[in-house]
């Protein structure tokens, strides 16, 4: 799995936190995590943390992954939204 960070200026602890629950949950499937386009604010963060121990854990693979653009589709006025949001993806 490629966890794309390059939008990811800054993380606080639930950030973290669901990182790490995501790192446990891959694991446990016998994956893989990569980071990529992780900023200097976001690398010293985990390195202070010591996430980046746990994220060297994992062998370095090369991917080329498809780029998606994503857009949730707004909701109509007046109406709450029940379930689920839908997410347009084109390729």
């Amino acid at each position: 799995m490629v966890i794309d960070f390059s939008r990811v200026k800054d993380i606080d602890l639930s950030g973290l936190e669901g990182l790490l629950a995501c790192v446990d949950q891959v694991a446990k499937q016998d994956g893989a995590i990569q980071l990529s386009g992780v900023s200097a604010e976001v690398a010293t963060l985990m390195e202070l943390t010591r996430m980046d121990k746990v994220m060297q854990g994992f062998a370095a693979f090369t991917v080329e992954a498809p780029q998606f653009d994503m857009a949730a589709e707004p909701a109509t006025e007046g109406t709450p939204a029940e379930g689920p949001v839908q997410v347009t993806v084109a390729a």
